[in-house]
């Protein structure tokens, strides 16, 4: 298998050929699927991939930062325990809301 720098820049080579207004959109639904199966150390490289081949169009380079900088920092508080029954002060019997 390649490795995955080749990967991502083959992708951001055959993305950055598409008309402009679809380049960001395409980008950030490449990566949503992707980045299950990547590691906090791939995010990082394609982060900076990114950057390094779109600085200059930051209407392309900025949602797909943003993207993968939110699945690390999903993945940040999911690995934290955010979930813990101690900082959950939620009682579970409470309704959302009252009509």
């Amino acid at each position: 298998m390649y490795p995955l720098a080749s990967i991502i820049e083959f992708i951001l080579v055959g993305v950055g050929r598409m008309p402009a207004n679809e380049r960001a959109e395409t980008l950030c639904m490449m990566f949503a699927r992707l980045l299950p199966d990547m590691s906090e150390m791939d995010i990082a490289a394609s982060r900076q991939q990114v950057i390094s081949r779109f600085w200059t169009v930051p209407e392309i380079a900025e949602p797909v930062v943003d993207l993968l900088d939110g699945h690390l920092a999903l993945r940040s508080l999911l690995r934290d325990g955010i979930d813990d029954d101690e900082s959950n002060d939620w009682d579970e019997d409470q309704d959302d809301y009252e009509v």
